[in-house]
């Protein structure tokens, strides 16, 4: 099953928290990197960093969880987190709200909270009308895509729902589980654990058109013009990692068991199968998904879904890796 993350991290995360609020005024090669959700579409990360990918390439990383967006994106704003691994609406909102955060690498096809999950008693929609959901927090992936998926299911996310902040995916399945929620967004992995228990799905977002982009890359354009070199090494390590992932399952799922807190064989095994197909081994920003996401802020902002999508992306520096041949390399192919 997948375990509920411990609450005895509250202090420590604290301090992880405020220290990464503080200023700081330059980056180098000891670099931290955040992520922002425990689920298996992180895992390429871990296993960068388990795998020494990171420090093949000259990076001395320190690979960080930071639950929360807000914390990250304010991190990532005072200098302290250089490179983030988060929903790339994450960097689309805060690039509307004046900063300079951009995609600078998209992963997956289809990953992150995808699926629609309710409790038992659920039957359609319409009987979610005055029952409580649950988020990571508000303005995460989870929230984004929970709202997609009610307005999809004939649902008024603003109206006919309460929507809370629990926290991350197992502690979301565990407030299901004890009744407390009626329903949240779940990964692949989080829909098998669920169906053990008896839960099932209303719907998958991604047959209702949903394309947003979900876990990416971002930077600030600042980070990526002076500290260009950095970024490569990062994308360096995050391609090696990707083709680790995708030929080395063993491996590969006993660091994603590690981080996940998975310890069902059978999920495990089908969260795998999931992201080694779903990595990209030239994971250039979603352009696609930037417009998707651009067009459904539109409805609150107008306007937003007719701004040109290139203006939230670094296109190059998966190209300049794709052109040197260094892609082809890593995958064996011939340049």
């Amino acid at each position: 099953m997948i375990a509920p993350m411990p609450a005895i991290n509250f202090r420590s995360s604290l301090v992880l928290a405020l220290a990464l609020l503080a200023p700081s005024s330059l980056w180098s090669k000891d670099i931290n990197i955040a992520y922002s959700t425990i689920g298996a579409n992180n895992t390429v990360v871990w296993v960068a960093r388990d795998m020494g990918f990171f420090k093949k390439h000259g990076l001395d990383a320190q690979v960080l969880y930071v639950q929360g967006g807000g914390i990250l994106i304010q991190g990532m704003l005072n200098g302290n987190i250089p490179i983030a691994i988060t929903s790339g609406s994450q960097a689309i909102v805060s690039n509307l709200a004046g900063t300079d955060l951009v995609l600078f690498s998209t992963f997956h096809s289809s990953a992150g909270p995808r699926y629609l999950g309710v409790a038992k008693d659920i039957q359609n929609p319409s009987q979610l009308k005055g029952k409580k959901l649950a988020v990571s927090r508000f303005g995460s992936s989870s929230d984004f895509i929970l709202r997609f998926a009610l307005r999809k299911a004939g649902l008024d996310p603003e109206k006919d729902v309460a929507v809370l902040q629990i926290g991350n995916s197992p502690d979301r399945l565990a407030a299901m589980r004890n009744g407390q929620i009626s329903g949240t967004m779940l990964t692949v992995e989080d829909r098998w654990a669920a169906e053990k228990f008896g839960f099932h799905t209303l719907l998958d977002v991604y047959d209702h058109g949903f394309a947003a982009v979900t876990v990416s890359a971002i930077a600030s354009k600042k980070f990526l013009t002076e500290q260009r070199e950095t970024a490569r090494a990062f994308m360096r390590g995050l391609i090696e990692a990707i083709h680790f992932t995708k030929t080395r399952p063993d491996e590969t799922k006993k660091i994603m068991a590690k981080n996940t807190r998975i310890s069902d064989p059978e999920i495990l095994n089908q969260a795998y199968k999931f992201i080694a197909a779903d990595y990209l081994p030239r994971p250039y920003p979603s352009i696609k998904g930037i417009q998707f996401t651009l067009q459904d802020l539109d409805r609150a902002k107008p306007g937003t879904g007719d701004l040109n999508p290139q203006r939230f992306a670094d296109m190059d520096l998966v190209k300049e890796l794709e052109t040197s041949g260094f892609i082809d390399r890593v995958f064996g192919k011939k340049s």
